[in-house]
């Protein structure tokens, strides 16, 4: 039911549901591989998916709020995937979300990637190296 209207919306049936979440998972490997992302070099290393987003918050001072969000893929037998989500609020010179919020995500994965401990546990593969 709408919260705006008070309508039933149209049930969408989906006859394919792993054909389907095979195309989102694709769109959300290449924001990482060929989009907004590509440039964070340790994030296609480790071959997570994302998606970044930006939110102008301020055309005088050029200031955006910017976000990644994304995951990486399932690290093996230990059953363990790693989600990830990053927020960075008032970014100045009209930066976005794949160069602020991505940029945070990518760091962190770079220092969780150099303790050998913490990318055996987190990492698929042991740390994708």
């Amino acid at each position: 039911v709408s919260l705006r209207t008070g309508e039933r919306r149209p049930v969408v049936l989906l006859d394919d549901l792993v054909g389907e979440l095979e195309v989102v998972r694709e769109g959300l490997r290449a924001c990482v591989t060929e989009g907004t992302a590509r440039r964070l070099q340790v994030l296609q290393e480790l071959q997570v998916a994302g998606k970044t987003g930006t939110a102008q918050i301020d055309d005088e001072t050029g200031e955006n709020n910017a976000w990644f969000a994304g995951y990486l893929p399932d690290a093996g037998s230990q059953g363990v995937q790693l989600v990830l989500c990053g927020v960075v609020y008032h970014v100045a010179d009209q930066r976005h979300g794949g160069d602020a919020a991505g940029r945070m995500i990518a760091d962190f994965l770079a220092d969780l990637r150099a303790d050998a401990g913490l990318a055996a546990a987190y990492l698929p593969y042991g740390g994708g190296r």
